[in-house]
């Protein structure tokens, strides 16, 4: 049995952590501006006037930095402006990794991340279960395809790389679940990759077919000239994915490279659970759930270009669970 984590920004912020995006701009924007060049200090200007103007909030740096682009007229330009945005979010996030985590339960860590079922409906927990039952040989194997910079998760359970046991599997008492892996696909504190996820992201005309701007801006292009593997072998670990979760993520753009492959396991008969988060869940009219339900998965099938044709096979095997407390774990 193989499951796969995509865990987001949503999982740090749950623990207290000053990791979005709006925490970060606070940060940027408060910094002695003296020694800025013309082009950085525009930006800054920018980002202010975009902070304060409703509906055109930077929710998305890495779709930002494309859509910025417009503003620029060189390459070298572009680098020197990102170059410092991308410089100072690396002094931030190390200052959040060099913080105290708070008291964290590693134990309750292990066994929700080991049962997502526990936190659904008894009729979905009987689809996990049946999913269990077709592929739950001998040890549960879990990989987690993180998109934070943070080692959060490498931290509550002092994973050092190697297999790590976490208990015995919920579907059979002698079998054994294991964390196997964790791929930090935007790299880590020490080395952020900050980007988008092809070409036509870039606001540009003239940059967008520049060879440099591709190499400096488009992820997988970062990814494949780093030589480090990561992003392939999370691929394949989705493509033998028996259950996929997905956790703390927005469905954005900047992505869409990952959410194609979730797509693409959805076609070929995965389960996916998305855990959502989301105010308007809360005491929802049983009335209204079904309309609820398909939103989201809808707004699924659009992020992994699920062709319409397609929608009502793999919809079922969509399952959309709001609110949940699967990584509630602060003492």
């Amino acid at each position: 049995m193989r499951t796969v984590y995509l865990i987001g920004n949503g999982f740090d912020v749950n623990l207290d952590l000053p990791t979005k995006y709006s925490d970060f701009y606070n940060y940027y924007l408060g910094l002695d501006r003296s020694a800025d060049s013309e082009n950085v200090s525009k930006l800054k200007d920018h980002l202010k006037q975009c902070l304060s103007d409703e509906g055109k909030f930077w929710s998305d740096l890495e779709e930002a930095m494309g859509m910025y682009a417009s503003e620029l007229v060189s390459y070298t330009q572009l680098e020197e402006v990102y170059d410092d945005l991308n410089e100072e979010m690396k002094k931030y996030i190390h200052s959040i990794e060099n913080s105290a985590l708070p008291n964290v339960d590693a134990d309750l860590f292990k066994k929700n991340i080991s049962s997502p079922q526990i936190f659904l409906a008894p009729a979905e927990q009987i689809a996990i279960n049946t999913v269990y039952s077709n592929f739950g040989r001998y040890t549960h194997l879990i990989s987690i395809v993180n998109f934070n910079y943070t080692s959060t998760i490498e931290k509550i359970l002092n994973f050092q790389g190697q297999p790590l046991e976490l208990g015995p599997a919920t579907y059979h008492s002698s079998y054994k679940t294991q964390l196997r892996s964790i791929f930090h696909i935007h790299g880590r504190v020490d080395n952020p990759i900050l980007g988008i996820n092809d070409a036509s992201q870039i606001h540009n005309e003239k940059l967008r077919t520049n060879l440099d701007v591709i190499e400096y801006l488009v992820k997988p292009n970062i990814n494949s000239a780093l030589g480090h593997l990561i992003d392939k072998e999370a691929k394949e670990a989705i493509k033998s994915a028996n259950l996929i979760c997905i956790y703390g993520l927005s469905l954005g753009k900047t992505d869409s490279q990952w959410w194609k492959l979730v797509g693409e396991s959805l076609l070929n008969g995965v389960t996916v659970i998305l855990y959502v988060y989301d105010d308007k869940a809360s005491n929802l009219a049983p009335r209204k759930i079904g309309r609820y339900q398909r939103y989201w998965k809808s707004k699924l099938c659009d992020a992994a270009k699920i062709p319409n044709d397609h929608r009502d096979f793999v919809m079922p095997r969509i399952i959309v669970a709001p609110n949940t407390s699967i990584f509630n774990v602060k003492k």
